[in-house]
């Protein structure tokens, strides 16, 4: 039943992002997104993590593995949190605004002088 919800949970978010993408002004914005959400639960996120860390069930691992198992579960799918908001937040910036002044701001980086 783990298995099965888990599928429907995935299966869901990519729904909401059908469901909303009319709302993106551009349409790479999207598949940005839907890159973002595929990478981080695949077998090079999510799924890539979960079997390594089915795998070491009963076994010590190595703090190098206890890392990859994290890196590639949890935080795969927190930083596709954060580009996936990058992506909506470039997306409401108004389209006056440059490249550069939209990688300084997403740095913190004031574009005063």
């Amino acid at each position: 039943m783990a298995i099965l919800a888990g599928d429907a949970l995935l299966t869901l978010a990519f729904r909401l992002v059908a469901d909303n993408a009319a709302l993106a002004a551009d349409p790479r914005v999207i598949r940005d997104v839907v890159v973002a959400i595929a990478d981080a639960s695949g077998t090079d996120g999510m799924v890539g993590g979960q079997v390594v860390d089915i795998e070491s069930e009963g076994k010590t691992i190595s703090a190098e593995m206890l890392d990859y198992i994290h890196s590639h579960k949890t935080a795969a799918l927190i930083r596709a949190s954060l580009v996936v908001g990058r992506c909506s937040r470039e997306a409401s910036a108004p389209r006056s605004t440059s490249s550069a002044a939209l990688a300084r701001r997403s740095a913190g980086v004031s574009d005063r002088r």
